[in-house]
């Protein structure tokens, strides 16, 4: 149910989270959240984390993108 919810939200141009983070839970969604801005945070990541061992698999981004 919380996976329909979430791609509901998304469809009508709502957001996933408010005031808590992405986590784990919700992290199967950020890139269709943010659409094409999450090529930019993967380019982010990799820069500042390059060996990926900052909060691995948070926000959908795995140790290796």
């Amino acid at each position: 149910i919380w996976d329909v919810a979430i791609e509901a939200c998304l469809r009508e141009g709502g957001t996933m989270s408010h005031q808590h983070g992405v986590g784990l839970s919700r992290s199967t969604f950020t890139e269709s959240e943010l659409g094409s801005a999450f090529r930019v945070l993967v380019d982010m990541k990799k820069a500042l984390d390059p060996k990926g061992i900052m909060n691995p698999g948070k926000l959908g981004l795995g140790v290796r993108e």
